[in-house]
């Protein structure tokens, strides 16, 4: 199976999963489901833009061979950082864990500019805090370390 068709494979899986994901947050209570059914509207409408963008804009030529292995090794690597991203919240709390895990796996994903990275980190990190705290009025975990350190 070449690249396009896993990709499109991908997409596809994506659209289905947000599609059902929506349909159970529908059951949850008004203020409850109104930001997870945002998040899942895009992700279907990006989803399907992906879909579209690699099936008629994308030149069909293959990627290196040498490339693609770098793409999944990083992609494997994400995918451990997002087990050891609870750990890393339970230590750290949630703004160092995220910020964490947010540079490292950036990195392994190959993006190297390391101000582009930390830039990127701190404010994604904001935006959640954001919408965690002001918006949802909800607690963020604090982390074991910063517990120990206050008393």
């Amino acid at each position: 199976m070449n690249r396009l068709s896993k990709d499109l494979l991908t997409d596809i899986f994506i659209f289905i999963s947000s599609i059902f994901l929506l349909v159970i947050s529908s059951y949850y209570p008004a203020m409850a489901r109104t930001f997870p059914q945002f998040v899942l509207i895009l992700v279907a409408i990006l989803s399907i833009g992906d879909m579209i963008y690699k099936s008629f804009i994308v030149n069909k030529t293959e990627v290196s061979q040498k490339k693609e292995d770098e793409g999944e090794k990083g992609v494997f690597y994400t995918v451990i950082l997002m087990f050891a991203y609870l750990p890393f919240i339970l230590v750290f709390g949630f703004i160092i864990g995220t910020l964490l895990f947010l540079f490292l796996s950036t990195w392994s994903l190959g993006y190297k500019r390391i101000k582009g990275i930390i830039i990127s980190s701190i404010s994604s990190t904001g935006l959640m805090y954001i919408i965690f705290i002001l918006i949802m009025k909800s607690f963020l975990p604090e982390g074991l370390l910063i517990n120990l350190l206050r008393r």
